[in-house]
């Protein structure tokens, strides 16, 4: 897959494959600060490429219509035709090879109506087809803050030469990760709202409590940026921010700027005088076979039936966040960066995992890439095991999850197939 990444990035619009990091050299044996995450400049990619694809001549493309079915040979080997709903009547699409790129739950869904008049394919019904779940585990149960304000500013967002914004993730170190069985996750930096007084800055506070009680904050706020705490008492907590702070005057300019900085370039966490943040945290996901999507007996339409999901999180899940939070604040402290303050007390941190634990973003394992058909639904080359011409395509055929977003490796994966589809005659 390394082989696609830069061409991956070009689609995707995420600026340079190698991005120059500023001079600030993060290291650690635990923690690593390599990792970066991106933004596109142009994300909504269906309406980028439409003209491309109608152009080809080597293309048919139907807008509008909706794949309701999988047509196997007699044999069960081959792929016949998909049937295809379009403008209240049923067609027969034929082609050498078909990709399912319908997302994790509606590729897993048109295998699984197959199945129903296959029963022995793809796996069977103990199979792993529509098993393996993943997402991730992603939320916040502390805020980090920081005594080294350089490494602070080098987890802040970031521009590459061609203005693409991007910002460094903490990573559990691999060495960390096998040493002590550990599941992969990653840390970032998110800004705390201003009208949390968690923030602990007088002028934070100084710039919230005029436009709350005026009524604008709540007309400009976007109701976006976390929050640790909010009770009736919070207005107290933000006049002891006041009183307290012996740098409110000074700051308040500087803070009042990169607020309307913020608003009107985006992509931007609003530093914070008091150098303290939300710790956001994004984690790898155990692949269970309980954790699932099934056929229901009811229909989500009069085309196909409808999913019943049952999407599961266990407690190595969550013991892996609450140990990886250890060893960063272990980090933190031994390198002079920082520290954690926990948002529960010990007891209550796992709850507060759990109750995050929630995706429905990245459908990851529903059809997971094996070298054997025991295994998996598809093979490295994303073709089903069982039939020869039909391929998955996307972050269902992922047999873990990892601490990323999936978009990137699932993108060029889809590129590394396009190439082998190229050389095959299906």
């Amino acid at each position: 897959m390394r082989d696609y990444y830069a061409e991956a990035f070009t689609f995707l619009n995420c600026g340079d494959y190698v991005t120059h990091l500023d001079g600030n050299d993060i290291r650690g044996h635990d923690v690593q600060a390599s990792t970066i995450e991106r933004w596109s400049t142009r994300p909504a990619l269906g309406p980028l490429y439409k003209a491309h694809l109608c152009a080809s001549k080597r293309i048919a493309v139907l807008t509008e219509a909706t794949v309701v079915g999988i047509d196997l040979d007699p044999a069960g080997l081959r792929t016949d035709c998909v049937k295809v709903y379009l403008h209240g009547r049923m067609r027969e699409v034929r082609a050498r090879s078909y990709v399912l790129a319908g997302g994790g739950l509606e590729n897993g869904r048109l295998l699984l109506a197959t199945q129903r008049n296959w029963p022995r394919k793809f796996g069977g019904p103990e199979g792993a087809l529509g098993r393996f779940y993943q997402g991730h585990l992603t939320g916040y149960i502390a805020i980090v803050e920081f005594q080294n304000r350089q490494v602070e500013k080098s987890l802040s967002f970031q521009k590459d030469r061609g203005g693409t914004h991007f910002r460094r993730r903490l990573q559990i170190s691999a060495g960390a990760q096998q040493e002590n069985a550990l599941l992969n996750s990653a840390f970032w930096l998110d800004g705390l709202s201003i009208a949390d007084a968690t923030h602990g800055s007088g002028a934070f506070s100084a710039l919230y409590l005029p436009l709350a009680f005026s009524g604008v904050y709540r007309i400009l706020s976007k109701g976006l940026a976390p929050k640790a705490k909010f009770d009736g008492q919070h207005y107290r907590g933000h006049l002891q921010n006041m009183r307290s702070d012996p740098a409110l005057f000074q700051d308040i300019v500087r803070c009042t700027g990169n607020l309307i900085d913020s608003r009107l370039r985006g992509r931007r966490t609003v530093p914070n005088p008091k150098g303290r943040y939300v710790l956001r945290y994004h984690a790898e996901q155990t692949p269970i076979p309980e954790s699932r999507v099934r056929l229901s007996e009811s229909q989500s339409n009069s085309l196909l039936p409808a999913l019943k999901v049952d999407y599961l999180v266990n407690d190595k899940d969550v013991a892996s966040v609450l140990r990886s939070h250890q060893f960063l604040d272990r980090w933190l402290s031994e390198n002079a960066i920082g520290k954690l303050h926990y948002l529960h007390d010990a007891n209550r941190r796992d709850d507060a995992v759990f109750r995050q634990a929630f995706d429905g973003y990245h459908q990851i394992g529903l059809a997971r890439m094996s070298a054997s058909p025991r295994d998996g639904v598809v093979n490295t080359d994303c073709r089903l095991h069982d039939v020869t011409n039909l391929y998955v395509a996307g972050s269902a055929v992922f047999p873990t999850g990892g601490q990323a977003n999936p978009t990137l490796p699932a993108v060029a994966l889809a590129l590394r197939l396009g190439t082998h589809l190229a050389t095959v005659r299906g």
